[in-house]
Parts: structure tokens; C-alpha cells; sequence
């Protein structure tokens, strides 16, 4: 049969593996929201990377039709 000071005991070390968990899952909530910025942080850069494609497509288009205007005008 346990005492009461065995119990008082395994109280306590309960109470310490609670207050462990509980700063384990705190560090674990950091993470998480940490990857979770990062992630939106990625989908920014792609959605920037994307834009920039668009651009430059864009600006090769518009290069082109200037490249031709160009051959128009010398052949004028």
C-alpha cells in the first residue's frame, strides 16, 4: 500500500512530465507556425517567379514586334 507521501511524490512527478509536454508542444506549435510562414513565403516567391515570367514573355513579344517594325522601317 502507498503513503501518502508516495503519492505526494508521484503527484509531483506527474505534474513535472505535464509541465515538459507542455513546453515540448509549445516548441512544437513554434514550428509549426514557422513552416506555416514559410510555406506562404513560398507561395509568395512562385506567385513573384510567375509574374516575372509573364513579363518577360510579354517584353520578348514586345521586342519582337519592334524587331520587325524595325526590318519595315529599313525596307521603306
Amino acid at each position: 500500500m502507498k503513503t501518502l507521501a508516495d503519492l505526494i511524490t508521484q503527484i509531483d512527478k506527474l505534474i513535472l512530465r505535464c509541465d515538459k509536454l507542455e513546453s515540448e508542444n509549445r516548441m512544437l506549435q513554434n514550428r509549426v507556425s514557422m513552416l506555416s510562414n514559410a510555406e506562404q513565403t513560398i507561395s509568395y516567391i512562385e506567385l513573384e517567379r510567375d509574374s516575372a515570367k509573364f513579363e518577360v514573355q510579354l517584353l520578348t513579344a514586345k521586342l519582337e514586334r519592334l524587331k520587325k517594325l524595325e526590318k519595315l522601317i529599313k525596307e521603306l
